[in-house]
């Protein structure tokens, strides 16, 4: 299977930490750590302070999956898997969903990735493309 390259991270790569200015970012500004360390709690700040960046358990970090999985109220940690970045989740959604000849319909303009994964995999797909003079109906 080859996947051709994503054009975005082709720019990203040239432009995002040499431009004085970002003005077109979706993501928020990050925090320092010590920003995020100063609202947590004596519990929170001690898991923080003898944390080992090595690697963790594959579906993640047990304590993590406990934390995201109290958010619900039908799931244990044992349904949390945990992923590095949104782009390795989508990976493994589409590769687990997605098969030869299935029919993906994306909507356009969307991430790259949206579109040349499920081609990379073998799917058709068809583009549904928002009209910006439309107010991107």
């Amino acid at each position: 299977m080859k996947i051709p390259p994503f054009k975005l991270e082709e720019f990203w790569k040239k432009y995002e930490f040499t431009a004085p200015y970002l003005l077109c970012c979706s993501d928020a500004e990050s925090w320092k750590l010590n920003e995020i360390l100063e609202l947590a709690d004596t519990e929170a700040r001690a898991i923080w302070e003898s944390l080992n960046l090595g690697y963790t358990e594959s579906p993640g970090l047990p304590l993590l999956r406990k934390e995201i999985a109290k958010l619900y109220s039908h799931i244990d940690s044992e349904q949390v898997l945990t992923f590095a970045g949104a782009e390795e989740g989508i990976y493994c959604a589409m590769r687990t969903l997605i098969e030869p000849g299935d029919h993906v319909i994306v909507i356009d303009p969307c991430y790259q990735s949206l579109r040349t994964l499920p081609e990379s995999f073998g799917a058709h797909v068809t583009g549904i493309l928002l009209d910006p003079e439309k107010r991107w109906r």
